[in-house]
């Protein structure tokens, strides 16, 4: 799949009201207005008109709307305001400021005046602003569940908008074909809901999909219909998405004039609607057109400010993209010492992007997992309940006569025989759920090691296939301590000889270290530790093990490696030696991954850490910050 076409542009699946008599009729009703309510409501009105056309105009009617919006009513004119703000956010870039905005309304106990078209219209917003920042599963799930509602009111309109969207998460997970069936559904509900401006947008959404299938004979005759209907209908920002992509196809197919054509026009528009996002992808899609044509200059002209723009907005993938191509414009021009920086921050950015995204998968596991067992736990607390208000009802039967008594004793105990069984029994399903917990997590775990083996394999790029692989290993030492968790059948604790010598030997397996194999002495005392403690050393003993056989050995014919666990009174005595080259601490690089990564676990033990590099490598951790698993105990 082609590069350009993972960062084309997503339409806007909300209804534009730009059309230009409409934002007329909104400016008399300003001047004309009776009172102070009338005057907010089209202001508001106007900023979201003018949102997809003119980003100034939009930010100046917000802002006028805001000092004359009155937060502590809760009204009608709040909720408007606040989701015409949302909206604007939301097309300027800043998704975190619209997702923002979007949570107050919607967890605020204080707003009862929202009806389902708000609910919904807030929960679509929430679900774009999650797809923009790759929460893919959550904006699925919430766009399903408001179609679910739509589809009681029967309103065609909305559930056409939704639809669109679900096509667009699928798109961006490489679900092509249901994404094209989701677009086609948007289609028909908005044509059923007489909505042709929208409809004409979902065109556009389906041309972008076949695209992707590089299906340019169905893509290319889409994007002109919905240039000549975006321009029946005065939607600019349809139009110009056309151009745009329209553009791209041509590239992608070689007809470079018509790319020119398409693709200058599409940042004409941009430009006149000051929306700088789109100023910033378009020049980036444009410079592939220039670099093909060894046009290096106007490659570079576009460029630069287009990089300045991704870094205001915080947009790291756009950055990416920028750098690349930028890169290629300066080698191009011979300018090859900035050509090599451009190269450089390019594959820190990657390190920094592949990580964040390694980091929340791990917490989003980590978070199932945790909710899991506390549900778990809850049901358990719920039975011990239960059976404690069961012996306070048998003892004040205790005042019955003798007879009386014995009977019910009889009948008492037979039933609390079968309360603890009931009670004994629930529990082994606890423990067989924590179980399955464990290993659901740690297959979570194996799938993200897998897909970052796998897209390794297709990337020629040394930096970023770099980034891959050791991403790959922090990734599975955090997977074996849940597999030890499930295999060892002991749900509480891991225990560290077993799981740092498996740890050493598959990272010793993994890096061929000339023809000597690593020598490996494994000194633990006899401890199991709580998850919550392992983590984190297992990942500092991970960053050490690497670097020793990535960079230490390099002249050493007998290689050795040496992993010391000691318990403490109050602490625990972590040590790590190899006998390799050493090196000097003060000259790594400021911004090293795996230094940060081990100070920042070290930190999160409250470990004292102390380092002896010359001739060698010795780190010792004075941890005093851990926990110990709790015994098992049989009722």
């Amino acid at each position: 799949m082609r590069i350009s076409l993972c960062i084309l542009l997503v339409i806007n699946s909300f209804w534009l009201l730009g059309q230009s008599g409409v934002i007329d009729s909104l400016k008399l009703s300003i001047e004309i207005a009776s009172s102070d309510s009338a005057r907010l409501d089209a202001q508001i009105r106007l900023a979201n008109a003018y949102k997809n056309t003119s980003m100034d105009s939009a930010n100046i009617y917000i802002e006028q709307a805001r000092s004359r919006v009155d937060s502590s009513t809760l009204n009608r004119l709040w909720i408007d305001y606040n989701m015409a703000l949302s909206n604007i956010r939301y097309v300027n870039g800043d998704v975190e400021a619209s997702l923002d905005r979007v949570d107050r309304i919607l967890d605020d106990p204080e707003v009862t005046s929202l009806n389902y078209t708000d609910r919904c219209d807030f929960n679509h917003r929430k679900a774009l602003c999650l797809y923009k920042i790759a929460q893919y599963d959550e904006a699925a799930e919430l766009l399903l569940v408001t179609l679910d509602t739509l589809s009681r009111y029967e309103d065609y309109g909305r559930m056409g908008g939704c639809y669109n969207s679900l096509g667009n998460v699928m798109r961006y997970i490489q679900r092509n074909d249901q994404s094209l069936q989701y677009y086609e559904k948007a289609y028909e509900y908005n044509t059923r809901a007489g909505d042709h401006g929208s409809a004409l947008r979902n065109l556009a959404s389906m041309a972008t999909g076949y695209s992707m299938l590089d299906s340019f004979d169905r893509s290319i005759p889409l994007f002109k219909r919905a240039i000549v209907g975006s321009i029946e209908h005065e939607d600019p920002y349809l139009e110009a998405f056309a151009y745009g992509n329209l553009g791209l196809n041509y590239v992608d197919i070689e007809q470079r004039d018509s790319a020119r054509h398409y693709l200058e026009k599409a940042l004409e528009m941009y430009r006149s609607m000051n929306n700088q996002i789109r100023i910033a992808r378009t020049s980036s899609q444009l410079s592939r057109l220039y670099l093909l044509e060894e046009k290096y200059t106007e490659a570079i002209n576009i460029l630069q400010p287009s990089l300045d723009i991704a870094r205001e907005t915080k947009n790291l993938e756009l950055e990416n993209a920028i750098l690349v191509n930028l890169s290629k414009a300066y080698a191009g021009n011979r300018q090859y010492a900035k050509a090599y920086e451009l190269s450089k921050s390019h594959g820190e950015l990657t390190d920094s992007i592949l990580t964040k995204e390694i980091r929340e998968e791990v917490n989003n596991a980590q978070v199932k997992y945790e909710t899991e067992k506390k549900e778990a736990e809850i049901k358990r607390l719920a039975l011990e309940d239960e059976l404690k208000q069961t012996r306070l009802r048998q003892q004040q039967w205790g005042l019955i006569g003798l007879a009386g008594v014995l009977a019910l004793l009889a009948g008492l105990a037979y039933r609390l025989w079968q309360q603890k069984k009931a009670i004994n029994q629930k529990n082994q399903e606890n423990e067989a759920l924590l179980k399955e917990i464990h290993h659901r997590v740690k297959n979570n775990l194996q799938v993200i090691s897998s897909l970052l083996k796998l897209q390794s394999r297709s990337i020629d790029d040394e930096i970023t296939q770099r980034v891959l692989l050791e991403g790959q290993d922090r990734v599975r030492s955090m997977a074996l301590i849940h597999q030890n968790l499930y295999q060892d059948g002991n749900l509480r604790g891991i225990n560290m000889h077993d799981y740092l010598s498996q740890l050493t030997g598959e990272l010793v397996d993994n890096y061929q270290v000339g023809e000597d194999k690593v020598a490996v002495d494994i000194d633990v005392d006899s401890i199991h530790l709580d998850v919550d403690t392992v983590v984190p050393i297992g990942l500092i003993i991970n960053e050490l093990i690497t670097n020793s056989l990535k960079y230490a050995f390099g002249q050493q014919s007998d290689p050795k490696i040496a992993v010391t666990l000691r318990q403490a009174a109050d602490s625990l005595q972590l040590r790590y030696e190899d006998n390799g080259s050493g090196f000097d601490i003060d000259s790594l690089p400021a911004g090293s991954l795996g230094m940060r990564l081990i100070r920042s676990f070290a930190n999160r033990l409250q470990a004292h850490t102390k380092w002896e590099t010359k001739g060698r490598t010795l780190v010792s951790f004075d941890i005093r910050d851990f926990e110990l698993a709790k015994p098992v105990t049989d009722e």
